[in-house]
């Protein structure tokens, strides 16, 4: 599982590099609690914390949306313990009307790899879709759903809720 941690940075990384025009650094850190949804993902836990990185690229793939990079990481603990699942996916923000206070609700879909790591490290096909707002010009809440495929006896689909800041 490291191997594929340090490509998916350095991946990160580049793109990151690559897109980099001064402030706004269009980065997103989430933070939150991940609640299985498949039984054989919560034999293992019934909740996961969940922390996130989001790289927004300037150029979005639909028009009016916003297109961005998503790292995630699901665990019981931090540590080496098995358990942990690594979301990487290429998503779309799709906006909503801004409320009276200037803030936005939209929905977002994403597809990309998942890696898996309870009986052994593998990397599986993987999509998240969810729901969020703009609570602030920095801040940001989401519902997420993550799906994956089932790998060593475990699918690790799942609803998690985050709180975000922007940079």
């Amino acid at each position: 599982m490291n191997k594929a941690i340090w490509a998916a940075v350095a991946a990160f990384g580049i793109v990151a590099g690559a897109q980099a025009q001064g402030y706004p650094y269009n980065f997103t850190v989430r933070g939150g609690v991940v609640f299985p949804i498949d039984s054989s993902y919560s034999n293992v836990s019934s909740t996961f914390f969940g922390v996130g990185i989001d790289y927004t690229f300037t150029s979005p793939l639909i028009k009016g949306g916003e297109t961005y990079l998503s790292l995630d990481y699901h665990a019981k603990t931090f540590g080496k313990d098995k358990g942990s699942v690594f979301p990487i996916a290429l998503n779309q923000r799709i906006f909503g009307k801004a409320n009276s206070e200037g803030n936005r609700t939209y929905a977002f879909f994403g597809l990309g790899a998942t890696v898996v790591d309870f009986a052994g490290s593998e990397t599986v096909l993987g999509a998240r879709l969810g729901v969020g707002i703009e609570l602030s010009t920095s801040l940001i809440g989401e519902a997420t759903l993550y799906l994956a495929d089932k790998k060593n006896g475990v699918q690790p689909n799942s609803f998690g809720l985050f709180l975000g800041y922007k940079f």
